[in-house]
């Protein structure tokens, strides 16, 4: 099978993907610039349809919809590892539960096995010809979520760069900058607002 038929075969509408999650799941959306905006619009239209969902992330850009259309928790709680921006707006309002945590361990607590993740979602670069997917701005942390998780879930955003990683790290046979199409469950796409430049 070649990538493009592979690529086509995984290839979902958000609200198709978003069918992967069930009652007392796990979620992560990594970090920043890897929101997963159409896949958060689609789950919290799964409002009332599922519960117990958890999601974790950090650094949020853009209003989170399943906090915005369930401030009752009636489907979905999310959990951030860094208080800032829309986030924290969300916390100073009790919508949101903050988890401390010192940065340089974040990996660890994933790789460890600490923090299960059913479901994993993430903005990645378009796909590149040898099937890969850029990790662009979130490869530092990452990768070990991908690597936990039991299905993942990739949004192409056709404005994310692709990073290079470390010579050394690439030399080791580490690569936390991209994953490929074969670890991928789904893909998704759709349009996306220009990147955002604080």
């Amino acid at each position: 099978m070649t990538y493009y038929n592979e690529y086509q075969s995984k290839l979902r509408t958000a609200d198709e993907a978003v069918m992967a999650v069930k009652d007392g799941d796990w979620i992560d959306y990594t970090i920043s610039q890897g929101q997963p905006v159409l896949l958060d619009a689609a789950l919290a239209k799964r409002k009332g349809q599922i519960k117990d969902v958890n999601c974790r992330g950090y650094f949020m850009f853009e209003p989170l919809q399943i906090v915005e259309q369930d401030p009752e928790h009636e489907s979905f709680w999310y959990h951030s590892w860094y208080t800032a921006g829309i986030e924290r707006k969300y916390w100073n309002q009790g919508l949101i539960s903050h988890i401390p945590m010192i940065y340089r361990n974040q990996s660890s607590y994933y790789r460890l096995g600490y923090c299960k993740v059913n479901v994993a979602m993430i903005c990645v670069s378009p796909m590149d010809d040898e099937g890969y997917f850029n990790l662009h701005f979130t490869c530092a942390t990452s990768k070990p979520v991908l690597d936990a998780a039991d299905i993942i879930i990739v949004e192409v955003n056709e404005h994310l760069p692709r990073v290079k990683g470390l010579k050394e790290r690439l030399a080791e046979g580490i690569d936390a900058t991209r994953i490929h199409i074969s670890e991928v469950d789904y893909i998704v796409e759709g349009e996306h607002h220009p990147m955002v430049e604080i």
